[in-house]
């Protein structure tokens, strides 16, 4: 496979992430704690223990606890290092940003976080000094010793040059200089549809006439795919009046045709697509948020409205507004279609198996289909509860345990034993024989990962990172959750109260 060339994912880029990517999982904490005389008969030079704040489902704990207990052997092996690694499980996204942030003055935070790049911004805000809670990776990245491309024995053979462009630099573009983060894995929003009634609303039976997007549309299957897969919002929109209207004919069971799962990704996405300004950075570094007034007021104001109007004809709804992920319904039939990341594609399949799923790239507007880019991204932080000396080396083997993760085999691993969704971070993991074999499989999963790869070609959204940027993305998701509950007297009062609480935490 040709290596891919992305265009640049600017540091925001989901931290859109808006949600944990996989809707349940379960708290873990796993150490490699295996005697050292199995692997040397020296005693360890060094014990060193790293804390790993994660979101991840169990099924990626599962393949991630099998790395560490291979990076503990062969750091054992190679260094007479004994490395603990304690996997906690720490909720979504925003509850390790919440957690972190309540934890700086305690020294409660880890050695590695699972972040979004608007979170690390958060967390270097913070910092009263260069370095107080997050760690350069600069110094680690080019050290001639433990660099990349310098310690093959942890599979560490590809320089800094191999990780997708667009991905390593979400880790540069920070108000300060330096690189504070590096992706893990990768995903980004889809739809998932319920083949089955598809075809039929497409094809139509006795009782009625099937929908005819066009009036010479033939409802072959390579025609509905093709129509299926370059679906713009307003057809869409159109298309879930079809089966709204008719339902009866598909299931009893559908509440709305769609569900979307983070009504913050659903207001960014919208506000890129319509090209309606939504944020920048200042010479001074501070956030900017460009639609509180004037004409990307007056358009952000009527994009909502729009939005709005189709919630309430019972077109879609979101997590936001029903407080449960799309998944939950599509599996029982209670929707037809479940937009929301690749990331949760397990979730998507019901265990009883009563109908196929689809996956193709989500409906667009305005002819610019652009995405929120999502997925784990790391970062090493330094503990003021520890020594300097503690941190270090606690940093140090945190980074070769990074640099573990994101060689190729092992991110190919994760990708494709254990994401159930996400794709890797590196032009050689896509093409490894493993991960070519996995996208000609033909499931679901091989499907989602080719609607990044292919469909989504990616073109991901450009956005800003600063301090406040991770409220401002959830301020924009509750206006659209405040809208379509009647929570506010009116779109305007929803706009300026979520711009108020954006601007406190920009303070």
């Amino acid at each position: 496979m040709k290596k891919l060339s992305l265009i640049g994912v600017g540091a925001l880029v989901v931290a859109l992430g808006l949600v944990a990517c996989e809707p349940s999982v379960t708290t873990t904490t796993s150490g490699t704690n295996t005697d050292p005389t199995t692997t040397t008969s020296q005693e360890p030079a060094k014990n060193v223990t790293i804390t790993f704040w994660h979101t991840f489902g169990q099924s990626i704990v599962e393949t991630l606890t099998e790395k560490i207990q291979e990076f503990h052997d062969l750091v054992l092996e190679n260094e007479n290092v004994n490395v603990t690694v304690e996997l906690s499980y720490s909720g979504s996204y925003d509850d390790i940003l919440t957690k972190i942030n309540n934890g700086f003055s305690a020294g409660n935070i880890p050695t590695i976080a699972v972040a979004y790049p608007d979170h690390v911004a958060d967390y270097l805000s913070r910092e009263t000094y260069d370095g107080q809670y997050v760690v350069n990776l600069e110094p680690y990245i080019n050290n001639e010793e433990y660099g990349f491309n310098t310690q093959p024995y942890l599979g560490d053979e590809e320089g800094l040059d191999d990780f997708i462009e667009s991905y390593y630099q979400e880790g540069t573009s920070y108000a300060k200089e330096g690189v504070f983060s590096l992706p893990l894995m990768k995903s980004s929003e889809v739809m998932f549809y319920n083949e089955n009634i598809i075809s039929l609303a497409l094809t139509g039976n006795s009782n009625f006439q099937g929908y005819k997007p066009t009036p010479d549309f033939i409802p072959s299957e390579t025609n509905i795919r093709n129509y299926m897969e370059n679906l713009t919002w307003d057809e869409f929109m159109n298309f879930c009046q079809f089966i709204n209207d008719n339902k009866s004919y598909f299931a009893n069971t559908i509440e709305y045709p769609a569900y979307y799962d983070s009504d913050g990704n659903l207001f960014i996405t919208k506000m890129y697509q319509n090209d309606i300004p939504y944020a920048s950075v200042d010479e001074n570094g501070r956030g900017v948020i460009e639609f509180e007034s004037g004409t990307a007021r007056t358009q952000a104001e009527q994009l909502i409205a729009d939005l709005n109007a189709e919630h309430e004809a019972g077109l879609f709804t979101t997590k936001g507004v029903e407080g449960t992920y799309g998944s939950n319904n599509f599996t029982e039939v209670k929707s037809v279609f479940s937009i929301g990341s690749s990331g949760g594609t397990g979730y998507t399949v019901p265990t009883s198996g009563t109908f196929n799923v689809r996956a193709v790239k989500v409906p667009y507007d305005n002819d610019n289909p652009i995405y929120v880019s999502q997925g784990p991204t790391l970062c090493i932080m330094n503990n003021p509860r520890y020594s300097e000396e503690e941190n270090s080396l606690r940093q140090e083997y945190a980074w070769r345990f990074i640099k573990y993760l994101t060689n190729a085999e092992v991110n190919v691993e994760l990708c494709i034993r254990g994401s159930n969704g996400y794709v890797p971070v590196r032009h050689s993991a896509y093409e490894s024989e493993d991960f070519t074999s996995f996208l000609l499989g033909g499931d679901i999963y091989a499907e989602t990962a080719s609607v990044i790869l292919d469909d989504i070609n990616n073109e991901f959204i450009v956005s800003p990172v600063f301090k406040g940027s991770a409220e401002l993305r959830e301020q924009g998701g509750s206006i659209i959750t405040s809208v379509f509950t009647d929570q506010k007297t009116n779109i305007t009062q929803a706009f300026d109260d979520a711009i108020n609480e954006t601007k406190i935490a920009m303070s």
